[in-house]
């Protein structure tokens, strides 16, 4: 059951993002990303109450501050590269966010074990050979670049979440939510601009809030009853989501040696996510 809560949470990862890029193409990448905020907090504010009594400390309060604005501008600039870029190529780009969380270990003293390194290599190579032959010049440069920067700021978020969830996950993610909803408030109302939302845009951009917060959801409870290291491994499958997705929406395609590059970063990624420090 853990397995296919994982594989599921996956799937709505790679849903939503498609979605939130795909919406970002019409409307302000800004009024994706606060609308889908703004469902999410609710939702981890719903399940916090639920599940126990919710309490914000300030380590969450901290935590949650520093991984909302990370996550604000990770968000932004994935759903930007994702309108000018191969969706597939920027996914798997992305995935290189699991090597800023091992950074931070290095950083603090941890060492590394041997498969950790081979698969920092291994995510490296693949991103690089994902990305080379997007180097035509113009947009497609531009997503390439964005995906990277994003995939720090996801990195850094997680980083920020790990360390202020120590007691209630929910409160942290809860904070991190809000904090991306006032700053884009703040930007609407400086802009005074809806962004470009229409009512019918509503119910998909709360589509996307949902997916997100329910696949966060899934996955906590996946690894409190099934093996962390598989689950872990399922769950981080949404590029593949968001590569098929785009072949057979957006009939995107990726050359063959593309392919090889985005199994490449997909198993170094993994690697990287099952061994962690040593």
């Amino acid at each position: 059951m853990a397995d296919l809560l994982a594989l599921l949470s996956s799937i709505l990862v790679g849903a939503s993002d498609f979605t939130g890029g795909l919406f970002s193409r019409r409307i302000s990448v800004y009024a994706v990303v606060g609308a889908a905020a703004a469902v999410a907090a609710l939702i981890f504010l719903t399940i916090g109450i639920v599940s126990g009594n919710p309490t914000i400390s300030m380590l969450d309060a901290e935590a949650g501050v520093a991984a909302g604005v990370t996550l604000l501008i990770g968000t932004v600039l994935y759903f930007t590269a994702l309108t000018k870029g191969r969706m597939g190529v920027v996914g798997g780009i992305v995935t290189l966010l699991v090597l800023i969380p091992i950074a931070f270990s290095v950083i603090h003293g941890e060492t590394l074990s041997t498969k950790t390194i081979i698969g920092i290599v291994v995510t490296l190579t693949g991103a690089i050979a994902l990305g080379i032959p997007e180097m035509r010049g113009g947009t497609a440069v531009s997503a390439i670049v964005m995906a990277v920067v994003a995939a720090v700021m996801f990195g850094m978020s997680q980083v920020a979440l790990d360390r202020g969830a120590t007691q209630d996950m929910y409160s942290v993610l809860f904070v991190s939510e809000v904090v991306q909803v006032v700053i884009i408030g703040c930007i609407a109302i400086f802009a005074r601009s809806k962004g470009g939302i229409t009512r019918r845009d509503l119910l998909p951009l709360a589509g996307i809030g949902a997916a997100d917060a329910i696949a966060v959801s899934l996955f906590a409870t996946a690894t409190q009853t099934g093996d962390l290291a598989v689950v872990s491994v399922l769950a981080s499958l949404d590029p593949i989501v968001i590569a098929l997705v785009a072949y057979f929406v957006l009939k995107e395609k990726l050359m063959r040696v593309q392919v090889l590059a985005f199994i490449t970063v997909i198993i170094g990624s993994i690697m990287v996510g099952r061994n962690g420090g040593g």
